[in-house]
This record gives C-alpha cells, structure tokens and sequence, in this order.
C-alpha cells in the first residue's frame, strides 16, 4: 500500500476551492462573535444593575435599591411601592398613564376600609414617586391601674390626759393608705404594627382608694410663753368647750378676724373682747396666752370656746374644767 505524507494530503485538500471559501466564512464569523461579545460587555449596566427600557413595565426586586437600576431612554421612569413590610420598584413608560390605584392593581395591593395610602389613589403616576401603603388594625386592650391614696394630715394639740389616752389613743392611731384598682379598657390603633394612637373606651373602679390618716402634733401652734403669769387682773373658774374650722374653710370671728388657734370665744359680758388671756385646764392641758376674739350664742357666762386645730381635737375635749386668767382687759 503506497502511504501519502500529512503535509501533502492537506495542500490537497486547501487546492479544492469549495474549502476555502468555506474556511474564510468560518475565520470572519469568529472575529464578528468575538467583537459582539466586547460590546455587548461594554453596554451592560454597571456592578450588575438591572435595566429599565423604554416601553417596559417591569418590577424590581426589593433587595435592589433604586440606586441600582438604570433608566434607559428620555421616555421611562421609575416608581416605587412598599407595602406589608415589601419594596418594590417598577419601571414605566412616560405614556402609560397610569394611576396609583393601577400601580396597586398591578401588585395585587387590596385595601381595607381603615388602610392608608400617602397618596390620592386618582394620582398620577410621576418620576421617582414613592407610594406607601399603611396597614390599618385595632385591638382592644384592658388592664389594670393603681388608683393612688391620699394623705390626709390631722391637727392635733394632744388635749387628752393620760388617762384618756390610754382608754381612747386608739382613735388617733396613724393609718396605712390602700390603693385602689381601676379597670381600663383601650382601643388602640395601628398601623404595620406600630401603635399610633390609643383612646380609653372604658373606665371602671374596682376599688376605690383607703386615705391614710397621719396625726401631725399641733402644740407648736399654742403660745405657752415661759409659763403662768405672774400678774393679772382677773382670775376666772370656767367651763371649757371647743370649736374649729368649718367644712369651706376657716371662720371668721365677731371680732372680723379668722378664726386660729389662739382665739378663744367669750361672754362679752364676762370677759371683755379683746382681753389678753391665759388658759389652764384642771386636767393639766395648757392652752396658754390667747385673745378674746369671738362670742357665740351658747357661750353664757362663765363658758369659753375654745379653737382648737381638728374635729378629732374637738371631738375628745367635749367639756372640761379650768382657769381663765385675764392679763389685760380689752375694748
């Protein structure tokens, strides 16, 4: 068998005209993909943006910002939607004439009758507009709140003798405050979860609130000097009683002047208005210098009124024996 070298088999075959047509059209249609690849590459958005082209109505992921996609052409802009907690970004054509309400059709957005939107659903859409959707829920809460107590501080000049006391001290024991328990019910509204607005629907006590009761010691308020007086010019065996301020407020005595602890009532005719006085009781409880600054219609003859600073001061003198010293006479 006769053996052809390689090199000569191929001239063979590049002498058929056929052939090299054929390879030249091969080589030419290499170089062309080669160079459409290049511009292609060239074309492409940058950093792997997406493209918005003229005449597409295209939505966007809503991991990729706005940032990030290219508007190709005079004649496309970009809107963008959020909504349930989504974004969205859309590309459409300047001819569209599409409207809000057409833009939350396109995403399948119904709404409630108490959802939002930032704007009128007859809007137009424009260039970069962003539309937000708010999702509108209520619920009603109810709890529990403390109902705070007051102080209430009683005046007490400690009339008592030891002895009572000891068979009434506990009527002016300090007391402990309760609070009380108020239930209220709120309706509370928001929007995507995040409260905006809360309006009380309800409010009923449970309990109401035990004041506490604290007796403040008001002896400061008697003017006890260095002691009895010395000189006077009239010594009196009375009756003691005791009066205090009304339930609107501090009295005005006959003599124009409020009522406090320091002025006592009298019988004018007894004891002259005005007078400097000294008042010990037979129990021990000294009263001390005071005026005659009021009168009264049940205090006759030897009888005087004392003003004392409580009720509860009141209630535990009831009556009592003593001495009136009169310092000075008055008008």
């Amino acid at each position: 068998m006769k053996i052809i070298p390689k090199n000569i088999r191929w001239r063979s075959v590049l002498r058929n005209g056929r052939v090299r047509v054929a390879f030249v059209a091969l080589l030419l249609m290499s170089v062309l993909l080669v160079f459409g690849l290049v511009f292609l590459a060239d074309e492409a958005p940058a950093d792997n943006a997406s493209e918005c082209l003229t005449g597409q109505i295209t939505s966007f992921s809503a991991d990729r910002s706005p940032q990030e996609i290219v508007v190709s052409g005079n004649n496309s802009y970009l809107v963008h939607l959020k909504v349930d907690g989504e974004k969205h970004t859309y590309c459409y054509d300047k001819n569209d004439d599409q409207t809000v309400l057409d833009l939350l059709y396109r995403n399948d957005v119904y709404l409630n009758a108490d959802d939002t939107v930032n704007h009128e659903l007859s809007a137009e859409l424009e260039a970069d507009m962003s539309v937000e959707v708010g999702r509108v829920t209520y619920k009603e809460v109810t709890e529990r709140e403390s109902i705070p107590f007051k102080t209430e501080q009683i005046l007490v000049s400690f009339t008592l003798s030891d002895a009572a006391k000891d068979k009434y001290g506990s009527r002016l024991k300090n007391t402990k405050g309760v609070p009380g328990i108020r239930e209220v019910t709120t309706r509370v509204k928001m929007v995507d979860g995040q409260v905006v607005e809360s309006t009380v629907i309800s409010s009923e006590v449970i309990s109401k609130p035990k004041n506490a009761v604290v007796h403040v010691d008001a002896s400061y308020l008697l003017d006890l000097g260095s002691g009895a007086p010395t000189e006077y010019v009239n010594k009196l065996t009375c009756q003691f009683t005791a009066y205090t301020y009304n339930e609107i407020g501090p009295s005005i005595t006959a003599s124009g002047a409020p009522a406090k602890v320091g002025y006592v009532a009298v019988d004018r005719k007894v004891i002259p208005m005005h007078s400097y006085l000294y008042i010990v009781l037979d129990n021990g409880f000294v009263y001390g210098y005071c005026y005659a600054k009021d009168t009264g219609g049940a205090i006759k003859g030897n009888i005087v009124d004392l003003f004392l600073p409580s009720e509860t001061d009141c209630y535990y003198f009831g009556r009592r024996m003593g001495t009136v010293y009169v310092i000075s006479n008055g008008s």
